[in-house]
């Protein structure tokens, strides 16, 4: 109710007053209301936690690809090892990582999946990193996969 007087206050003196103040008013109320509700929808609130997904996907990734305690390039480890992620990435995702194991056993390949611990919360976007580092991105609630939608950077 306190909403609707306001408005309809501002209404009242906006239609009352001449073209010079009407243009103050309007000016003055933007100049105050802006910065006081500024930009908040779902994307912009979720900006944060997905920015921080793929930085932390880029970051496993290129561990990954530096070969460690001998390892041949290309061939990749069983488990993916402790690398440390962002609060918010922590927070908000849930990293799995899917080896792909060649004929021979030895891992040529994995995926980096990327997905939203809570789902529900307006965080909906799943993203997987590919080995040849492709990001791919899906809405669906499942994790992403090479078919979804890649990640322009």
């Amino acid at each position: 109710m306190a909403l609707f007087a306001y408005i309809f206050i501002w209404l009242v003196a906006f239609f009352a007053l001449a073209m010079v103040w009407r243009t103050v008013l309007l000016i003055g109320t933007l100049v105050v209301l802006v910065p006081l509700i500024g930009l908040r929808g779902v994307a912009e609130s979720n900006a944060a936690p997905e920015s921080a997904a793929v930085y932390a996907l880029h970051e496993i990734s290129s561990n990954l690809q530096r070969p460690s305690n001998g390892e041949k390039p290309g061939i990749y480890p069983d488990v993916l090892p402790a690398v440390a992620l962002s609060p918010l990435a922590r927070k908000f995702y849930r990293f799995d990582y899917v080896p792909n194991r060649s004929a021979d056993g030895s891992i040529r390949g994995y995926l980096i999946e990327a997905v939203p611990s809570h789902r529900g919360c307006d965080l909906e976007r799943s993203f997987t990193i590919t080995s040849d580092n492709k990001i791919f991105w899906t809405m669906e609630p499942r994790p992403a996969t090479p078919r979804d939608t890649r990640l322009q950077e």
